[in-house]
């Protein structure tokens, strides 16, 4: 009966242990898992912010091209504003040339 006893024992004890380990290596299982997951969030929030900055660089670069194509729309108006304004001086000076030679009596040909 003693013997009984101590294999009845025996087996609770290794049961227990057996539980054990088992708890053991599930917990370890779980961390991992999370370390994981954790690893993957570390590096979504990477890829998130990476492509952030890249979006907002490009956006930078963008404004700077718009910034460039208005300032030489700028210059090429301010060109032609000047060719008008020359044209018009030049037309005013042919005007009064034209309205001088008739004042003298003078024909234009």
């Amino acid at each position: 009966m003693q013997e009984e006893f101590e294999k009845a024992m025996e087996q609770e004890r290794q049961k227990g242990e057996n539980e054990r380990r088992s708890k053991e290596k599930l917990e370890r299982e779980l961390e991992e898992k999370q370390r994981q997951l954790k690893k993957q969030q570390e590096q979504l929030d990477n890829e998130r912010k990476e492509e952030a900055e890249r979006r907002s660089k490009e956006d930078a670069e963008r404004k700077e091209e718009e910034r460039k194509k208005l300032e030489l729309l700028q210059k090429e108006l301010e060109k032609e504003r000047e060719a008008l304004q020359k044209s018009k001086i030049d037309e005013e000076a042919r005007k009064r040339k034209k309205e001088n030679i008739e004042r003298h009596g003078g024909k234009i040909s």
